[in-house]
């Protein structure tokens, strides 16, 4: 079993790297995490070049994303929620998807999950609606009940008991049947 993890998060021991952290831990398999605030991808420019070609025109690292999304039988977007949606970097890759909707992946069917940490006074709805929508363009048919961490102005993520449970139960949900 493979899983890929797109992980919005710029902070290598942040609240999201905690949650990441106990998921990987439980996973079997093997797991490549692209942290999206190192990844030399560039945002979609709308040049349309996908619509009568097959890819995108822009070389950087989303080539070798395309070029290896068969292989993954998981996908997970962790991130924290900025301006309660996802932040820019995530948000370059996910416009990187545009090919995608010209051609729709068609690709083996996936599992996948959506972790948010956040603090402050936004919500989670926005944030997760995109991910489920990311998660949909890459073929996933399976997307497991979102695990949030909303407290972690007060309360950090790796002390969030129930989160943590909840990531233990994402990653055995995804050993089953993979």
């Amino acid at each position: 079993m493979k899983t890929l993890i797109l992980n919005g998060s710029p902070r290598k021991e942040g609240d999201t790297a905690s949650l990441l952290s106990v998921f990987k831990a439980t996973l079997l398999g093997e797991v490549l995490q692209i942290d999206a605030f190192e990844a030399n991808i560039s945002p979609c420019t709308d040049c349309r070049a996908c619509s009568n070609h097959s890819g995108c025109c822009k070389q950087d690292e989303m080539q070798e994303f395309y070029r290896k999304l068969e292989e993954y039988d998981n996908i997970i977007i962790a991130s924290p929620i900025w301006m309660e949606t996802l932040p820019p970097p995530l948000m370059s890759i996910a416009s990187r998807l545009q090919p995608y909707f010209y051609r729709p992946y068609t690709g083996k069917p996936k599992k996948g999950g959506i972790l948010l940490v956040g603090g402050g006074s936004g919500g989670a709805e926005k944030a997760e609606s995109t991910a489920r929508l990311i998660l949909k363009q890459l073929n996933v048919k399976e997307i497991h009940p979102l695990i949030l961490s909303n407290k972690t102005d007060s309360v950090p993520t790796k002390d969030d008991q129930a989160s943590l449970r909840s990531v233990c139960a994402l990653a055995e949900w995804m050993n089953k049947n993979n």
